[in-house]
């Protein structure tokens, strides 16, 4: 797989996972998490996504968890 198909992966994953909880979150950290994507700054949208969460108190499906898990694997970003 090449790096752009690699790129598309990451934004439709991210945004689909970002649609999926975004009654959750602030229209503040919508519209961010929509800018980091689409500057292709997924890291840092993953990375927003989970502080947003913790900070906030949200409670993120199994699904949804997993998927965070599983991105950042994906881009090699420890979570813990």
């Amino acid at each position: 797989m090449n790096r752009e198909e690699e790129w598309c992966q990451l934004e439709e994953a991210l945004t689909n996972l970002v649609d999926s909880i975004s009654s959750q979150l602030s229209l503040r950290d919508r519209k961010l998490l929509a800018e980091f994507i689409e500057n292709r700054e997924f890291g840092v949208a993953l990375e927003w996504l989970r502080s947003s969460i913790i900070e906030n108190d949200l409670r993120p499906t199994s699904s949804q968890h997993l998927e965070i898990q599983r991105l950042a694997k994906t881009m090699g970003i420890d979570l813990s």
